[in-house]
């Protein structure tokens, strides 16, 4: 079974006139041994931090997963010499110059791409089979400031959605089909605590 860990939280907070924001990151190590980054975000210092402090160098990884084409979510994914890239836009693997469409499951039989478009038109999420459970790196179709400490009402929140109907559409499939939620910045939550709450 594969096992998942958060190598960085995202964080995202106002300051004067911009914004300051990175994703979450997150590390899978499939049963076979491949390993997955998701959406390596745009803090170099923090994530070549968290690949030393677990012995990994840029590569080491095997696949680049991205919820979306957001500069917060994709900067770094150059860094990363012998990864394949998953796209979020067109339904295709990149290894450098080439390119060729993947089915939704190639990664393993424990990991599942789902498309969940609301946050932007072009986006996608993980469904990864833990020993604690179903676990979906949600990217951006959830994410909250560094200031929310309420998750139920952030998960109304409105702002920067390419469409709210899809958006609540693609939130309502991810809180049925998983248990523990990694939003694209700020903490993961249990699926059932939002559910109940919304």
């Amino acid at each position: 079974m594969a096992s998942l860990e958060i190598l960085i939280q995202g964080y995202a907070s106002h300051r004067n006139d911009w914004i300051k924001a990175s994703s979450t990151v997150c590390l899978i190590r499939t049963a076979d041994g491949k390993l997955i980054l998701s959406d390596p975000g745009c803090n170099r210092s923090f994530l070549l931090k968290a690949l030393d402090e677990r012995g990994l160098a840029t590569g080491d990884i095997h696949f680049i997963f991205h919820t979306h084409s957001h500069y917060d979510h994709i900067a770094l994914s150059a860094l990363f010499e012998n990864a394949q890239i998953i796209s979020y836009d067109s339904g295709l693997l990149f290894r450098e110059d080439e390119m060729k469409p993947f089915p939704l499951d190639f990664l393993s039989p424990e990991i599942e791409i789902i498309l969940t478009p609301g946050h932007c038109e072009h986006h996608q999420s993980l469904l990864v089979q833990t020993p604690e459970g179903i676990v979906c790196i949600a990217g951006d179709i959830f994410w909250f400031w560094d200031d929310e400490t309420e998750l139920a009402e952030s998960a109304g929140n409105s702002e920067s959605v390419w469409s709210f109907d899809t958006l609540q559409k693609s939130r309502r499939d991810i809180l049925t089909r998983s248990d523990l939620i990694i939003p694209g910045h700020g903490p993961s939550f249990l699926s059932a605590s939002l559910s109940s709450a919304s």
